[in-house]
Order: structure tokens, then C-alpha cells, then sequence
């Protein structure tokens, strides 16, 4: 799996993972909630409500890549 390099990459790539993952598997709901966390933190930066946006972007990425 190439690494992403963006908060949007995170979250298509966590979305197309909930897509294929049944939801008897526990890492589906490990996913979704990423994917909940990941899109509040995408959000809060796009309206830079956050005083360390770069770093929580950093952040998220680098689990991402996880």
C-alpha cells in the first residue's frame, strides 16, 4: 500500500477500508472510529480552529501510514 501524504488520502483510504471490511470484524469499528476522529480533525483545521493545525495534520498522517 503506497503511503499517503495528506489528511484527505487518510481519510479515503479509512473510508475504503469501511467499505470492505464486514462489520462482525472488530477492526471495522477500530476503523470507523479513526475515520470519525480523522474527519473532525481534517474539519477543525480547514477552519483553523485548532492553535497547532500543522502538527495534528502530521499527526494524523503519520497514523495513516500506519
Amino acid at each position: 500500500m503506497a503511503p499517503v501524504g495528506t489528511v484527505d488520502e487518510v481519510v479515503a483510504r479509512l473510508e475504503r477500508l469501511e467499505a470492505e471490511l464486514p462489520v462482525s470484524d472488530g477492526v471495522h469499528w477500530f476503523n470507523r472510529l479513526y475515520l470519525e476522529v480523522t474527519l473532525a480533525v481534517r474539519d477543525d483545521v480547514k477552519q483553523h480552529r485548532l492553535k497547532a493545525p500543522p502538527f495534528l495534520e502530521r499527526l494524523d498522517i503519520y497514523f495513516g501510514n500506519a
